[in-house]
């Protein structure tokens, strides 16, 4: 699964967005609708990164194409196995979630270790039990838990059928919300009786057309400080040769400026560097690595938020960290007896300003999310400094989000706090001076404003 940030630059999205997160706010399931080519994994991209900051949401996704032989018995181990290895993220007693999976088992099972617990694949009964053993489990302490499915439009609709006819009644009890991605033409064969209720959004995604291809080039060009004139005959070959399949843009787009070359607009070390996040030649743990430093310059390999991010094992940072830096993606500088790390490709360190930063706190006010009431933010324009930090405290009864962008106009792609729940906080530094505006998706009414000096 791709790691990369797409919702940074894919932000054609905003209606159907908030869309599938209220859906899965209220434990209801979506099916993604669109053409081959319309970003359907893009848009899952999107879902999971918000959902993926939310501590209280354990989010399983995975590929339907990497399951040999799609049934209710692999789709229910393949989901206990997701959640008993994600599990210790989120549980707060490890010790205690650890000794409830052995129980789980038979005696000869017991010596296992926790990643190596497996339910019989041949018993669909014991593979059902056990799955909502775990389920109810989690929830207990407090965890959700929500499916991504990709790649689902890519086999036969009537295994996706098989799949949920048969448990239909367990997910719906155990408060499971189920994401799909469908063709069209897939739909009908899908929510066919009993599924007929089982998937009451459905979320409709339109090709990327000539404006939709524009506007994401240009994100791109923006954010690696290139200044390139894109004219309509560019674009539209651009177009016919992706088909409108927005991750093949960047990639037809370098090829297209290769071809003709036009060196008085973009050197080839700049073209090279465009993109580079989205290369499909990194493999995505090393993407997931380069769309860190991009956010947080100037970071340890020994900075425990930055394995944890990344997934990994502190020791195992450190090689892919010297690996990038033999290939001369990042670099690195000694401050002290600590080693921090800078992404080079656009020629820039993403240096700090020498400054003293600060932190500078938001209250998310009770009764934000009632429309009509007199102040929802405390303060609603906040002015700071480059470097800064701002910390949005939810002191309401319910879940917001912190989003770039404007009720009007939707997000526009620079920071995202996904859904984050009451007595949460979601925090970020700003880099770039500028105005920041802001809303909430959920509840657009609230609004706020960070100005950077």
């Amino acid at each position: 699964m791709s790691l990369e940030e797409d919702r940074k630059f894919f932000t054609n999205f905003k209606d159907e967005i908030r869309q599938t997160l209220l859906a899965i706010e209220t434990y209801e399931n979506a099916i993604i609708v669109g053409e081959r080519g319309s970003g359907k994994t893009s848009f899952l991209n999107h879902i999971y990164h918000n959902l993926l900051e939310n501590k209280r949401v354990l989010t399983v996704r995975f590929s339907t194409l990497k399951v040999i032989d799609i049934n209710q018995v692999n789709f229910l181990t393949g989901i206990f196995n997701e959640v008993v290895s994600l599990s210790h993220k989120y549980f707060s007693n490890k010790v205690k979630l650890k000794n409830f999976l052995i129980s789980m088992f038979e005696p000869s099972q017991k010596n296992l270790r926790d990643t190596e617990y497996e339910v019989p694949k041949d018993d669909f009964y014991v593979a059902l039990d056990k799955f909502t053993s775990i389920i109810d489990y989690l929830k207990k302490d407090g965890v959700d838990i929500c499916v991504i499915l990709d790649d689902t439009d890519k086999i036969d609709s009537k295994l996706i059928w098989n799949i949920f006819r048969g448990i239909r009644d367990a997910l719906w009890k155990l408060k499971i919300p189920i994401i799909i991605t469908s063709l069209p033409n897939q739909v009908n064969e899908i929510t066919k009786v009993p599924l007929d209720h089982f998937f009451p959004y459905l979320i409709k995604l339109k090709s990327f057309d000539l404006d939709s291809s524009h506007e994401l080039i240009e994100k791109r060009l923006q954010y690696s400080d290139l200044n390139v004139k894109l004219n309509n005959e560019v674009m539209e070959e651009i177009l016919r040769r992706t088909g409108g399949n927005p991750r093949d843009i960047i990639e037809i787009f370098k090829k297209l400026f290769e071809d003709i070359e036009i060196k008085d607009s973009i050197t080839k070390k700049q073209l090279e560097s465009l993109g580079l996040l989205f290369s499909k030649k990194l493999p995505n743990i090393e993407r997931s690595v380069c769309n860190y430093l991009i956010h947080y310059p100037n970071t340890s390999a020994s900075s425990p938020e930055f394995a944890s991010s990344i997934g990994v094992t502190r020791s195992r940072l450190a090689q892919i960290l010297n690996k990038l830096k033999k290939q001369g993606m990042i670099g690195s500088k000694k401050e002290g007896k600590t080693v921090t790390y800078f992404l080079t490709s656009y020629g820039k360190h993403y240096r700090n300003e020498e400054h003293k930063s600060s932190t500078n706190e938001i209250k998310i006010l009770p009764g934000s999310s009632i429309p009509n009431q007199r102040r929802y933010l405390e303060p609603e324009i906040l002015s700071i400094n480059v470097g800064d930090k701002v910390i949005w405290k939810n002191t309401d009864t319910a879940a917001h989000t912190v989003t770039s962008g404007t009720q009007e106009n939707g997000p526009n792609g620079t920071f995202d706090s996904a859904l984050f729940m009451a007595g949460t906080n979601f925090e970020m530094i700003f880099d770039k001076k500028g105005t920041y505006p802001y809303f909430c998706m959920v509840h657009p009414w609230k609004t706020g404003k960070i100005i950077v000096k």
